[in-house]
């Protein structure tokens, strides 16, 4: 390519440039004026009394067919009806209301669940503690007893001693 553009001479390539430029004058010239004639063509068009006469019965139509919607969706929201946006946005506070609630019963159950929880460890404990002090005076309790069987044994040798010597005496 660059070697194309070396062989042409520059009276050549100016040449070609006044014919293009002529060239896009004259499609510009054209343009403008075929604009020119549509403009007219439209506005020559837009006001004449055929096109409103076009235009009436079309309008006639849209204005019936919304008359038509509205009563249709009158009765349909007569039958059922929708909420409004405040409706809706007072069930969302609802809502919101609701899991609050929820969060907070789930707070409070789960604290007063652990609270429980070391409540029963606590009494376990304390029971643990009373069933080995239960145990504990339970042997106390076993060992005087055998002391007091003891005893008793002794009272009696001792009274039965006693009483020999009274028969000997």
């Amino acid at each position: 390519m660059i070697e194309d553009a070396k062989k042409v001479k520059p009276e050549d390539f100016m040449e070609e440039l006044y014919r293009t430029i002529g060239r896009l004058e004259i499609n510009r010239d054209m343009y403008a004026k075929a604009e020119e004639a549509w403009e007219q063509a439209l506005k020559e068009m837009i006001t004449s009394q055929t096109f409103l006469q076009i235009l009436n019965p079309i309008r006639d139509y849209q204005r019936a067919s919304e008359i038509i919607n509205q009563q249709s969706v009158d009765k349909y929201l007569g039958k059922y009806p929708l909420p409004s946006e405040k409706d809706i946005t007072r069930v969302a506070e609802l809502i919101i209301s609701l899991e609050s609630k929820v969060d907070d019963f789930g707070d409070y159950y789960s604290d007063h669940i652990n609270s429980m929880a070391a409540s029963l460890i606590k009494t376990a404990e304390r029971q643990s503690k009373i069933m080995e002090e239960t145990r504990e005076l339970m042997n106390d309790v076993a060992e005087l007893k055998h002391h007091v069987i003891e005893m008793k044994a002794i009272m009696k040798s001792l009274a039965a001693g006693f009483s020999r010597q009274g028969e000997k005496t």
